[in-house]
């Protein structure tokens, strides 16, 4: 049943869909949607299939959009795509899905530092788990808060000399 492009009833409409998963009950599937286009238009949230047989028109999927349906919406099987392709695409998919999640633990983490930046609250292990999320989504670590002098994160005081005042 996997890698196979049906006729699917959707909403009250009728799509073809590339089957991507069957529920543990049996009694759901989950699909993404096909799109016309060709490979000039593929990009990193669209995936390019080709033009399997029984289609009459070179097909992409949209990454980010997983559709559920019950398993009797299905009307009519058209076409299957390569095993080697389907396994690509698993492996793009679940790729994607762990970077989102990834993506979406930076931004919270960033927004508790702020709040304990402005509760004065000690974020020190909210600082590390961001520098290890940013490392693994390829960031450069980079930046103010990031830069680790003599003292950590902490500011560095002038130890020799005078300590000069400006009033403007």
């Amino acid at each position: 049943m996997y890698s196979k492009i049906c006729l699917i009833k959707y909403n009250k409409k009728i799509i073809p869909g590339l089957i991507f998963n069957i529920n543990i009950n049996r009694t759901g599937i989950e699909f993404f949607k096909l799109k016309k286009g060709t490979s000039d238009n593929e990009s990193k949230s669209l995936f390019y299939i080709g033009k399997p047989k029984g289609l009459k028109f070179e097909s992409l999927i949209r990454l980010n959009e997983l559709y559920t349906a019950s398993k009797t919406s299905i009307k009519k099987e058209i076409s299957q795509i390569d095993k080697s392709t389907f396994k690509k695409l698993k492996q793009i998919y679940l790729g994607e899905k762990i970077y989102n999640k990834l993506h979406n633990r930076m931004h919270i983490l960033k927004n508790r530092i702020q709040i304990s930046k402005l509760n004065n609250e000690n974020y020190r292990d909210l600082q590390k788990e961001l520098e290890i999320i940013l490392q693994q989504l390829g960031y450069p670590i980079a930046g103010k808060y990031f830069k680790k002098g003599k003292y950590g994160n902490y500011r560095e005081l002038p130890t020799k000399g005078y300590i000069k005042v400006y009033r403007g």
